[in-house]
């Protein structure tokens, strides 16, 4: 499967704290869904990255100082790394995109 790609026109909506394996939310290791576009981010150690459904589903290992695109809608969840540092980058349509429908 080719790797997602960030549509053009979206901005940054908000992003959330810095992660470890010790403040990671229970929600984020289990199965769950984004509405939004998103990045997922790794400063430190490692983060495994698993799609649970879909025709290709992704399980791929990001570095630190690598980054994956998670598509909205699509279920999955997060297995950080014990030394893992991360955080999730929520992107959105501009509004007058939005507007302009």
């Amino acid at each position: 499967m080719a790797e997602p790609v960030l549509p053009s026109g979206l901005v940054e909506a908000r992003h959330s704290p810095l992660f470890d394996l010790g403040s990671l939310p229970e929600l984020l290791g289990e199965s769950h869904r984004t509405t939004v576009w998103a990045g997922l981010f790794v400063q430190k150690g490692s983060v495994r990255y698993i799609d649970l459904e879909g025709e290709s589903p992704r399980d791929e290992v990001i570095d630190a100082g690598q980054s994956a695109v998670i598509v909205p809608g699509g279920e999955h969840r997060l297995e950080p790394s014990t030394d893992a540092e991360f955080f999730v980058q929520f992107a959105m349509q501009r509004r007058f995109d939005r507007l302009a429908r």
